[in-house]
């Protein structure tokens, strides 16, 4: 299992995240959103890009800033958009987003790319897991 943390306003669409077996917590609150990536350091990340009226580029920035600090490969993201302008095309590029929804999207697409995104940052995970332990036996 998987955990998803999910932050944005109207998308209880993505809980059935939940029923393919995923831990997921959804969050419209950035403060709360950061406070909780701290406590749960998640598998991935699944963010609509303007939250509130608000770019969040600045706290998915944050977000991969705290997991370099706590020496953690910076998790998958998904940015959620609502439209593809060169505005978010740019947001998109500049926090490094691994892939980009826009929506509306199927719930077959959002599990497909969820799927390889948590295969994908399992396998850096434990790679790093085991480039550690390689250091600590010499």
């Amino acid at each position: 299992m998987a955990k998803v943390l999910v932050g944005g306003d109207g998308l209880s669409s993505l809980k059935i995240m939940e029923e393919k077996g995923h831990d997921v917590i959804i969050m419209d609150n950035d403060m709360t959103l950061l406070q909780i990536f701290e406590k749960y350091f998640p598998d991935l990340v699944v963010l609509d890009v303007f939250m509130k009226e608000k770019n969040n580029a600045e706290l998915l920035k944050e977000m991969n800033f705290r997991a370099q600090r706590r020496g953690e490969w910076p998790m998958p993201i998904i940015l959620l958009i609502g439209d593809d302008s060169k505005e978010t095309e740019c947001v998109a590029q500049e926090v490094k987003a691994d892939f980009v929804l826009t929506k509306p999207f199927s719930e077959e697409e959002l599990f497909e790319v969820t799927s390889r995104l948590i295969t994908e940052s399992r396998r850096r995970k434990r790679l790093q897991q085991r480039y550690e332990e390689s250091q600590g036996k010499e």
